[in-house]
């Protein structure tokens, strides 16, 4: 198919090159001048990719993005930017603002293709094929933040808000899991590193389906291996998971990912790919420094920040020193929300086994995550 890209740069030198590399390649190119004119081309039809350079007279290209994402009709359109503001302030002011991906300029053209292949691949996510449903990665800064038990009970939670919607809920990783466990599947027969075994190139809709456990009505789970990692299987490949998830938004309106805390090159194909990416950390001065981190390295692979949310798990009922501003203070961005520690997670008794959301649905840590998922996930 041919793409439309939007080049937006009042250097027409910069547009001339730029727009003769991309044709090059097939792509249909609408060139302007300024932010004004760039919203101006919107109207007349919607481009499929914008490449948008941030010192420009009048409307700069953060305010047009901001721009765009502040309206339904565009709020999906992916914003590269590419400018020759380099410092990692301007690269997060460009996340901020709603850009997908940041290049300096002078690029390379082989870099440049690069970038816009991903970012046009996600856009159009195989929509030739149907439905595209949408991704929510959950990313700890370390092991044991709880993020598994987070993600099984925000799919019932969002199962619960949206019951028409087919969720399906996957452990991303190669062994150590426990979400099989946590929604009472003491030994699965059937798990990922099955999958991971028979290679990338037998992951298709019928490999998939045939691994898949129904928990719910419309709410189905593919769980990693027990066994420890190393152990289960070969690791995952960029190519893997590509295929998995192609596979998933075709099959599924809503994609859960419970991720490791690792940035390998499966893990930023994944996040690539993601429509909200969610990172799990305690409330306490070594998690947080791993936060920070965490979305240093996010911003230096140019993962978009404008859908990362950082969401705050209380495991422990001993309270933090840190209070809600002062953990937002030091990690240098707004919380998407905190969950706080729950006694009756642990408690015993005949229904021990089911997971929070329920057991107790009216719970402070339900209610809390239930304003999470409302907030990024919409009918």
């Amino acid at each position: 198919m041919s793409w439309r890209v939007l080049l937006v740069d009042d250097d027409i030198e910069a547009l001339r090159l730029i727009g003769l590399v991309l044709k090059r390649r097939g792509y249909e190119i609408i060139p302007v001048a300024n932010g004004q004119r760039a919203l101006e081309a919107i109207k007349n039809g919607k481009p499929d990719l914008i490449i948008l350079d941030v010192m420009m007279p009048g409307l700069d290209g953060y305010s047009v993005a901001e721009k765009l994402r502040n309206s339904p009709e565009t709020d999906q359109i992916p914003i590269l930017f590419l400018t020759a503001r380099s410092s990692i302030d301007d690269r997060l002011a460009g996340f901020q603002a709603g850009g997908d991906d940041y290049l300096t300029k002078p690029v390379h053209p082989a870099e440049l293709i690069n970038r816009v292949e991903a970012l046009l691949q996600r856009r159009g996510r195989w929509k030739e094929e149907g439905k595209q449903g949408k991704i929510i990665a959950l990313l700890p800064v370390k092991g044991g933040a709880g993020t598994t038990t987070i993600a099984l009970n925000m799919a019932l939670t969002l199962h619960d808000i949206h019951p028409q919607h087919r969720i399906a809920l996957v452990e991303l990783r190669e062994g150590v899991g426990s979400l099989a466990i946590q929604a009472g599947v003491v030994r699965p027969k059937k798990h990922l590193s099955i999958l991971l075994e028979q290679g990338a190139a037998a992951v298709n809709h019928d490999a998939v389906e045939g691994l898949i456990l129904e928990y719910r009505e419309q709410l189905h789970l593919l769980p990693a291996s027990i066994r420890p990692e190393g152990l289960s299987g070969t690791p995952l490949t960029m190519d893997f998971v590509r295929r998995l998830l192609r596979v998933l938004v075709r099959d599924y309106d809503d994609v859960i990912l419970d991720m490791k805390p690792a940035l390998d090159k499966a893990a930023v194909e994944v996040l690539r790919q993601a429509d909200h990416l969610l990172i799990v950390l305690e409330p306490h001065r070594i998690a947080i420094e791993q936060g920070r981190a965490m979305l240093s390295a996010l911003t230096e692979l140019s993962i978009g920040q404008y859908n990362t949310g950082i969401v705050v798990n209380e495991r422990t009922s001993i309270p933090s020193a840190m209070n809600r501003s002062a953990i937002e203070m030091a990690i240098g961005q707004p919380i998407l929300g905190i969950l706080p520690a729950e006694p009756r997670m642990t408690e015993s008794g005949p229904d021990e086994e089911l997971p929070l959301a329920l057991r107790h649905p009216d719970s402070l840590f339900v209610r809390q995550l239930r304003l999470i998922v409302s907030t990024i996930v919409t009918v």
